[in-house]
């Protein structure tokens, strides 16, 4: 398997991930930032999990059916991803991103296996 990641001081970030396919199965992607904004794009067939842990900002996840979810807080840790019903672990692209301060944008999750913690999150409800 592959890895590969970005590391950026400050600014914008994006992460187009819509072309990954099986040839990218058990890929490790990262991305650390130290303040920002993270934009990312999940494939529509292909198995990946994204972990975003944020020391304080904003993650807004887009599910395939236009449903939004917010998460505010400090000290955030979430999961979620794409196409995870189903997938085998090796079959599954990874993605960490690692971020002090800035927002997070997920674009194309199906809102299955999610996880969250946060020792003082905020999260609004879900929207269509």
């Amino acid at each position: 398997p592959q890895e590969s990641g970005r590391a950026v001081f400050a600014g914008d970030v994006t992460l187009d991930l819509a072309s990954l396919d099986a040839r990218d199965a058990g890929r490790s992607i990262e991305v650390w930032l130290f303040a920002g904004n993270v934009e990312v794009e999940l494939p529509r067939d292909h198995p990946t999990r994204i972990t975003v842990h944020v020391m304080a900002g904003n993650t807004t996840e887009t599910s395939i059916d236009d449903e939004t979810r917010t998460t505010r807080g400090p000290f955030q840790v979430r999961t979620t991803g794409a196409n995870l019903s189903g997938a085998e672990p090796e079959e599954i692209t990874e993605v960490q991103v690692r971020m002090f301060a800035g927002n997070v944008e997920i674009e194309g999750t199906d809102m299955t296996n999610v996880t969250s913690t946060s020792t003082s999150m905020l999260e609004s409800e879900a929207t269509r």
